[in-house]
């Protein structure tokens, strides 16, 4: 016994009640796509650092989940979320002075993860996708190419939950 919490991701039909076949061990966090059979998802290293993600296709087989990304610095840890808008499917690396974030759009789950901004020493930022605005918030300016969105400063504080990806307006 380690003390820590170990989750394994099942997935069941609310409509019939059935669970699914996959049953995947070690994983920390979890976000649908938008077509409703697709679901990315993190796993946790020997020291339950969530540190790779996946992305996983109902009816398939979890062991040929194709790997998306690894985190290879051990200061960070790979959180998967969707943003409030459902429109995007975020992947936030972070540490406790740093954060860099990826996408890929919640209807294009088979899309590469495209970066918003690089990880840079002591800037921690968020971004969010809100009523077809979007949002950055940081701790020091960030800056998002071809970015037409509202971008905040929050000097020496975290900021809050993240959830956009692009800075284009619809």
């Amino acid at each position: 016994m380690t003390g820590f919490r170990e989750y394994t991701l099942f997935v069941k039909d609310l409509r019939t009640g059935e669970l699914a076949p996959e049953k995947i061990p070690r994983v920390s966090s979890v976000a649908w796509a938008g077509d409703n059979k697709t679901v990315f998802y993190t796993v946790d290293d020997k020291a339950k650092r969530p540190y790779r993600l996946f992305r996983h296709v109902l009816a398939t087989d979890a062991a040929a989940d194709p790997r998306l990304y690894e985190e290879k610095d051990e200061k960070f840890t790979l959180e998967v979320s969707r943003s409030r808008s459902r429109a995007y499917v975020f992947v936030d690396a972070s540490s406790h002075t740093s954060s860099e974030i990826r996408f890929v759009p919640a209807n294009e789950p088979g899309s590469a993860l495209r970066l918003i901004a690089p990880r840079e020493k002591e800037r921690e930022y968020e971004v969010d996708r809100v009523s077809g605005r979007s949002s950055c918030e940081s701790t020091t300016p960030v800056a998002i190419s071809g970015s037409s969105s509202r971008r905040r400063t929050t000097p020496g504080a975290r900021t809050g939950r993240r959830s956009s990806p692009t800075g284009k307006t619809s």
